[in-house]
């Protein structure tokens, strides 16, 4: 045991850096530039997504055959932690890898669902996810995953102590907005006719608690992107609980932003209700 610890604690270091020279490597000027203006307060190396993902998948290449999931994992928190953007995405995506290396015979447990989302929660907490990208990244790729990789025994379990996230008051609007973005592709239509989502992805009543976590956001903060974050996934709720959707936007509209209002109704073809909810939304 011991020995395949070292091991372990060696080659994730390893990988950690290996990544971040290639990253560094790969780098742009130019590129760094123009995602630090677009990002405002974000530092980056100068790579675009396509240079991240060559980077990791190289690097898993060299090393990764002798890392169990667990080791990328730690590979992937760490990565998550450093002050580059480009890292942070690496990060990601070896997170993302470390889920789809779970061994498929043995089953998360409450007690597995508690630990992990402790640690992606240290993220938020530590401030190491502080923006809308590294935050909506996480959320897709890593923690709607993490969610979906549960059995049906755990999955409800799982999907409420996500949701919980967004009611945290004294949490950062990242946390809170992780909380119902995770969802957004398990309730967005796909282009598959057979594809499962809402209700029948999870469990009866799904929608109406995920519009609940995104009203408590609401009503805990004004602030741009926790408007921008409900408002996307209500946009998708409406299609699947109309009627839960509307009363929430009835009871939300006047702290809403303009902005927020807008994603929620870009998709709602109804004009007069729209124009309804939208007066409603006038200071």
């Amino acid at each position: 045991m011991g020995k395949r610890k070292a091991a372990g604690e060696e080659q994730y270091a390893s990988l950690v850096r290996s990544i971040k020279s290639k990253l560094q490597s790969s780098s742009d000027s130019k590129t760094k530039k123009a995602q630090e203006q677009y990002l405002k307060g974000t530092l980056h190396r100068g790579n675009k997504m396509p240079a991240i993902k060559l980077a990791v998948e190289d690097a898993m290449k060299e090393l990764g055959e002798e890392l169990e999931a667990d080791d990328f994992e730690r590979a992937g928190i760490e990565l998550m932690q450093s002050k580059y953007s480009d890292d942070k995405q690496a990060g990601i995506l070896v997170l993302q890898s470390s889920l789809k290396r779970r061994r498929k015979d043995v089953d998360v447990t409450e007690a597995d669902v508690d630990e992990f989302l402790s640690k992606m929660a240290f993220l938020f907490e530590s401030g190491a996810i502080a923006d809308w990208s590294s935050s909506d990244n996480l959320s897709g790729k890593v923690l709607g995953l993490f969610v979906l990789s549960c059995n049906a025994d755990v999955r409800r379990y799982a999907v409420k102590k996500l949701l919980a996230w967004s009611q945290l008051e004294d949490s950062s609007v990242w946390q809170r907005r992780a909380g119902h973005v995770s969802f957004v592709t398990h309730v967005s239509p796909k282009k598959s006719s057979k594809a499962v989502i809402g209700d029948e992805l999870h469990y009866n009543g799904f929608v109406r608690d995920l519009v609940a976590a995104c009203e408590a956001a609401l009503k805990i903060s004004s602030e741009r992107f926790s408007n921008t974050g409900a408002g996307w996934v209500l946009r998708y709720c409406y299609h699947l609980e109309k009627e839960e959707t509307v009363r929430c936007l009835e009871r939300c509209a006047p702290i809403m932003t303009r902005e927020g209002i807008s994603y929620a109704l870009e998709q709602c073809r109804d004009t007069k209700l729209k124009a309804r909810l939208i007066e409603l939304n006038k200071p």
